[in-house]
């Protein structure tokens, strides 16, 4: 399959902040989707599964439309700005859940947050959907979602029935190396 430029899709960009690091979570939609939806839908999807993660806080959110090459600012205008309860710590800064599904083009979507404490209740780095009822109501959120949760072709992703969660590699890299 021939790659896509990044900026094929307009993109969200949704600023957080978990244990003192800043992260982004890129929802992929039309162009017609305003700051509004996508911060409703946002915040249902936080507050249906921010329990699962270390203390987060929004910090802001940026739109860039398709086709365009830099980001304007965005207003957050969800209920939920912040999530979760205690302190990563420098070993749970990299812990992250999320979850993958592909398009009617064939092409991925895959979504994470940041902060996922549960790491060490999930042997096997997968957790069924339909076991956890905050997942189950977060993928429900995505899936009545719509224009939103796109491929980077354009098309509406279907998502696996299960949660991905492990440690990232970057951080994992840079730990290693203190």
């Amino acid at each position: 399959m021939a790659p896509l430029p990044a900026n094929n899709t307009a993109r969200y960009f949704f600023r957080y902040s978990c244990g003192g690091v800043n992260h982004k979570l890129i929802v992929r939609c039309t162009d017609e989707i305003v700051e509004g939806t996508i911060s409703d839908v946002i915040s249902t999807i936080l507050d249906a599964i921010g329990d699962e993660f270390f203390a987060s806080a929004a910090v802001g959110m940026d739109y860039q439309p398709s086709g365009s090459d830099f980001s304007v600012p965005a207003t957050y205008t969800g209920l939920v700005t912040t999530w979760g309860s205690g302190s990563p710590a420098d070993s749970g800064t990299p812990m992250f859940a999320g979850m993958a599904g592909r398009g009617s083009d064939g092409r991925r979507n895959t979504w994470h947050l940041f902060g996922f404490k549960r790491l060490g209740d999930v042997l096997d780095y997968r957790f069924n959907v339909s076991a956890d009822a905050a997942w189950n109501e977060a993928l429900a959120a995505i899936v009545a979602a719509d224009g939103m949760f796109l491929t980077i072709g354009g098309t509406k992703a279907v998502y696996h029935p299960y949660v991905n969660v492990g440690v990232n590699a970057y951080w994992q890299r840079k730990m290693r190396t203190v």
